[in-house]
């Protein structure tokens, strides 16, 4: 199995051109025959907490198909950050297009202090990654390690 991780600076606010360079890594990630992707927390709209309720979307926006269409027709697991609307306060999420299945969202359940007053906690306990029995998911600040080097979420 081979999974790509991404790491870059996404443009503020713009959802378009982000899925544009989205677009880019994961036809890299193709081309070494990638099983998983997965890209930075708010990968679609950028880090700027102050605009993610603005920006709130969900897996099921219709900018999104095309990353169900990459996954279905590559067979690639493709892993998006960004914020996801809610009633109150947005959540920062992973929203997740696996070959052939309904996209999900993973919603981080553990915010950072700076955090908090921006975002509300999603209520998924531990969620592994469809397909994968041994992957769990967790977003930024949600692991830590402990003194006897165990990970705890």
């Amino acid at each position: 199995m081979k999974i790509c991780l991404v790491q870059y600076k996404a443009i503020k606010a713009d959802i378009d051109e982000n899925i544009k360079l989205h677009i880019d890594f994961i036809n890299q990630a193709i081309e070494t025959n990638s099983n998983i992707i997965i890209f930075p927390e708010l990968s679609i709209t950028g880090y700027h907490p102050s605009i993610a309720k603005q920006l709130a979307t969900n897996e099921n926006d219709v900018r999104f198909k095309v990353f169900q269409t990459l996954a279905n027709m590559h067979k690639i697991t493709i892993c998006i950050g960004a914020p996801i609307k809610t009633y109150n306060k947005p959540n920062i999420g992973l929203m997740i297009f696996s070959p052939n299945q309904k996209p999900y969202a993973y919603l981080k359940t553990r915010l950072a202090p700076s955090e908090i007053n921006m975002f509300d906690s999603g209520e998924n306990k531990t969620i592994t990654l469809r397909g994968y029995k041994n992957i769990a998911l967790a977003i930024c600040y949600e692991c830590e390690v402990v003194p006897n080097n165990e990970t705890v979420t």
